[in-house]
């Protein structure tokens, strides 16, 4: 009995150890993702000479562009035009836009990114255009979502 119960406790001992180290892991998986993050943050103020709110921002918004619209990171700017630089069209945009709005709880209108048709449709028309995408700039993006977020 006495070897069971010490072999029972060693067993015990060994999973709270192999816990202990498992979050420690996590923990330190955490602490280099953080240090990650305040690092771009820093790199984009630095960069773009943006106030820290608003590169906390631009880091999520890069992130869900280049997510959306299958680009790399390295391509969105603040300058990046979302169909003539990133080429979301219509369909992108409307996904682009549910997928900020989920993200920072807010509404995007659609004259800031949605899609419009390229002429008004006639009486007489025979066929219907399809729908382009009328979007912004990352850095429109930006300032509004800041601008409602912060409010």
């Amino acid at each position: 009995m006495a070897e069971q119960a010490q072999r029972i406790a060693e067993e015990k001992a060994a999973e709270e150890e192999h816990l202990a180290e498992q979050a420690r892991r996590v923990a330190e998986e955490k602490a280099a993702e953080e240090a990650s993050l305040r690092d771009k943050i820093s790199s984009i103020i630095g960069e773009l000479g943006v106030e820290e709110s608003q590169a906390k921002i631009f880091v999520k918004v890069r992130k869900i562009v280049s997510e959306q619209l299958e680009v790399d990171e390295s391509e969105v700017t603040l300058d990046s035009h979302i169909s003539n630089d990133l080429n979301a069209d219509g369909l992108d945009t409307v996904e682009l836009a549910m997928a900020l709005e989920e993200e920072f709880d807010i509404e995007i209108p659609d004259d800031l990114l949605g899609a419009v048709n390229k002429k008004p449709l006639s009486y007489f028309s025979s066929s219907f255009d399809d729908p382009v995408a009328v979007a912004c700039t990352v850095r429109e993006l930006l300032l509004f979502i800041h601008k409602n977020v912060s409010s």
